[in-house]
Order: structure tokens, then sequence, then C-alpha cells
């Protein structure tokens, strides 16, 4: 016999594979551009690791995810919002260290309305 908790399990599995069969969300991760290039580090020398390998990891699992690299490609907000335009991601993940709050809410301030 099997449990009604097992059923619903699968039941929900098969929705979920359903789901991405369907819908394959284009992803976005965001890491915002300074506020001042004040000190050394203000500006990347390197794109953001973690952001890449998040993207990796979406990409294994065949969904289309970028990143736009505020600090690496030394970008204002303008050219942030553009290119969310251009690419009308469904999902936006904006990564930020605590002092880069502020930034990260103006790069998040009305997405949609930047993107449909």
């Amino acid at each position: 016999m099997i449990s009604f908790g097992f059923t619903r399990s699968l039941i929900l599995e098969g929705i979920i594979k359903c789901l991405d069969m369907v819908y394959e969300p284009r992803i976005c991760l965001i890491n915002p551009p300074p506020q001042h290039h004040i000190e050394r580090w203000d500006t990347a020398d390197y794109p953001h690791i973690g952001l890449g390998y998040l993207v990796e990891y979406l990409k294994s699992w065949k969904y289309e995810a970028r990143i736009i690299d505020g600090k690496f490609e030394r970008i204002d907000i303008p050219d942030i919002k553009h290119r969310l335009l251009l690419w009308k991601p469904d999902i936006i993940g904006i990564t930020a260290m605590t002092h880069e709050i502020h930034r990260a809410a103006r790069v998040a301030g009305n997405p949609k309305g930047s993107v449909p």
C-alpha cells in the first residue's frame, strides 16, 4: 500500500516536471554598480565569482541565465535597466553587501516598469 504522503510527493514531482517543460524562465543575476569610485574595491578587476557559480549551476539545469555585473563592466543603473529591457528576464536576482544596499534598491526600484 502506498501512503498518501508518498503519492502526493510523486504528483508534485510530476507537476514540477511538466511546468519545467512548458515554462523555462529567463533568469538575470545583477551585481549593482558602486555609488562612488573612491576606493580600489569599488571597481572590480574580476567578475563576481558567486554569481558565476549560480549562473553555471542554473545552466546545468538547462535554464537560460545571465549576469549583469555593474562593477566589473563599469556600467551605471540606466545601462542595467536598458539591458533588462532588451533581454526581458522572468526572474531577477540582485546581490549586494550591506554598504551597497541603497544602490541595489535603486536597481530593484521598479524592474517591472523596465521589464513588462
